[in-house]
């Protein structure tokens, strides 16, 4: 390297003096005409990736004093007492736990300075906050009771009742239009909307779907009969009805041959079941968030269960009741019934043959206030047809009373008929 750039790179850069040394010692050990190696150069140190234990002491003891110079008071303990507990069923909000620090002052350096460490400790955890100490109702909770699942019940009764009941009343204004014993269909066309009714309930115990898609499909079927719509031929129509309440209501989709087994097994062409899903929801005006029976139905029966009911007959109740109002499905004036008198009527009959009578009261003022009122007419009527299903000579023919005739639904419907038929 030519001496006089050695000198600036040597001036500007310490690292090259240092290089320029080396240079210089090997060649002039050369000319000296002794024999040795040449002498390794100097290499820059990697950049440590990890910052030293000193930094490291500075940051923790920093972020200590930040979090406690920041620190929130923590809750009293009686608010947090009266915080609804649900032993692991949420799991977000987990525990509130009270976060201390505590600064340890260690001895001074060599060089004078003082190192400071910070130790962060964690307190004991707080009770577990559930959902309903977030939500926002109309009267505070509860007390807590002896059951996280009673008083759950609690708060999911209190916000239907409180809020999402009016709402789904407000959707039944149009039933209003029509009296209870009027068919939904013209005469002669009762056969047919009962054989596609079965076909449908039929389909949905084949392919195990959930009970709210089998109330929409029976729901959104009558809406296109009163449509007068004739563009579609009778089977197509209730696989549309159930296949469009199914992408509605369910995380999975049966597949198509699924749904023509359980309908009938006869054969459904893909391309004319898009063609008729079209038709169908322009014949409903895609009206598919609308009230059904099954919104009311869990929470009227709940209402009827005393404090001093067993749970078998709890259970029973609620077999009975749902057995009588999918039973109701069958009737031709069942499109007409506002879906909470249906799902009332339904709940009122089974608590009348169980003899489980002390809340009936309850409910009916809920349902109609005024004893002359038009909904308590039609609640009167609605009641009347429902026990004249029960009693018929064909109900065993029913696929209704065929899915209730099990032992898982302890045979209700058989039970049913039996308290009908004995009774004055």
């Amino acid at each position: 390297m030519p001496s006089h750039l050695q000198g600036r790179l040597g001036n500007a850069c310490p690292r090259r003096q240092v290089r320029a040394g080396h240079v210089k010692a090997s060649s002039s050990s050369g000319a000296s005409g002794t024999s040795s190696k040449p002498t390794q150069q100097h290499k820059r140190p990697l950049p440590a990736l990890v910052p030293p234990a000193a930094c490291l002491k500075r940051v923790r003891s920093s972020c200590a004093q930040e979090r406690a110079a920041t620190a929130v008071a923590p809750a009293p303990q009686s608010a947090l007492a009266r915080a609804p507990q649900f032993g692991g069923a949420v799991p977000s909000r987990a525990h509130a736990g009270r976060v201390g620090a505590s600064l340890v002052s260690s001895s001074q350096s060599s060089s004078g300075g003082s190192n400071r460490s910070a130790s962060v400790e964690i307190m004991s955890p707080g009770p577990l906050l559930s959902e309903s100490a977030f939500r926002r109702t109309f009267k505070p909770l509860s007390p807590l009771a002896g059951n996280p699942d009673r008083h759950q019940s609690e708060e999911d009764k209190d916000l239907h009742f409180g809020s999402h009941f009016r709402h789904l009343r407000r959707g039944e204004d149009r039933y209003s239009a029509y009296t209870a014993d009027q068919p939904v269909v013209r005469s002669g066309m009762e056969v047919l909307r009962k054989d596609l009714v079965t076909r449908i309930i039929r389909a949905h115990l084949h392919c195990e779907l959930k009970r709210p898609t089998l109330y929409l499909a029976i729901a959104i079927l009558d809406e296109y009969l009163l449509s007068k719509r004739t563009a579609l031929r009778p089977y197509p129509l209730a696989a549309t009805a159930l296949l469009v309440a199914t992408k509605f209501e369910e995380e999975l989709i049966p597949e198509l041959e699924t749904v023509a087994t359980g309908l009938g097994n006869e054969a459904l062409q893909p391309d004319e079941m898009v063609l008729s899903e079209a038709e169908f929801l322009h014949g409903i005006n895609f009206h598919l968030h609308r009230p059904t029976p099954g919104h009311h139905l869990y929470w009227f029966v709940d209402m009827l269960v005393s404090e001093d009911m067993r749970e078998e007959k709890v259970e029973k109740l609620s077999k009975m009741s749902h057995f009588i109002c999918e039973l109701g499905f069958l009737s031709a004036c069942c499109a007409h019934w506002a879906p909470s008198l249906h799902a009332a009527a339904a709940a009122l009959l089974a608590a009348a043959l169980l003899k489980t009578t002390k809340r009936t009261r309850e409910l009916e003022n809920l349902i109609a206030p005024c004893e002359e009122g038009c909904p308590r007419k039609q609640l009167r009527t609605i009641l009347k047809q429902l026990a004249v299903l029960v009693a018929s000579e064909d109900l065993t023919r029913e696929i209704v009373y065929r899915k209730y005739m099990t032992d898982e639904n302890l045979n209700i419907s058989f039970e049913a008929q039996r308290l009908v038929l004995n009774s004055d």
